[in-house]
């Protein structure tokens, strides 16, 4: 599963940004929403592990709220994390680059902050939950999660008419 889907996100990668905008309903707003649970204040030095990385959308969001965070960077990708690279090479030790398998590898440092966009619905259940259980350990006291998540509505008929209506937006 994992050599799959890093597969799909190597190819992706070149177009990833782009077609975002296009396929996240309310762009800005999903993003904005998951920042403003990092409930610290705007000068705080925070610590910040990006999980599912990408090209580093989520993490430039975090860098404009939070100027003194740092931030590490993990996606299974090496091509979408080269993206990211490129985005923030005048940025200089304030971020940092893994390529790993946060799936199932080990959650090695602690964070004030963990965060994920749109990525953790890859894992199957029981990965969830270990990595869930791992994310707990790897936070400082006072830290946070943000899983900023698309997901399934209560019924399948208000699923169905939310993602028809997505469909219809991104066409």
């Amino acid at each position: 599963m994992a050599n799959s889907v890093q597969h799909a996100f190597d190819l992706a990668a070149e177009d990833y940004d782009r077609t975002r905008r296009r396929l996240v309903p309310g762009f800005d707003d999903f993003y904005r929403a998951a920042i403003d649970l990092i409930r610290f204040p705007r000068e705080s030095t925070l610590k910040v592990l990006d999980l599912g990385a990408g090209t580093g959308l989520m993490a430039a969001f975090i860098a404009y709220s939070f100027p003194n965070a740092r931030i590490t960077m993990v996606d299974i990708s090496n091509e979408m994390l080269a993206r990211a690279r490129a985005r923030f090479e005048l940025a200089g030790e304030r971020f940092r680059f893994e390529v790993s398998d946060y799936g199932v590898d080990r959650i090695q440092e602690k964070y004030d902050a963990v965060v994920s966009a749109l990525s953790i619905h890859h894992l199957s259940d029981d990965q969830k939950r270990s990595l869930f259980d791992r994310i707990y350990s790897a936070l400082n006291d006072g830290g946070v999660f943000v899983n900023a998540e698309q997901f399934r509505c209560a019924t399948p008929e208000r699923h169905k008419f939310h993602h028809d209506r997505w469909v219809t937006r991104v066409r």
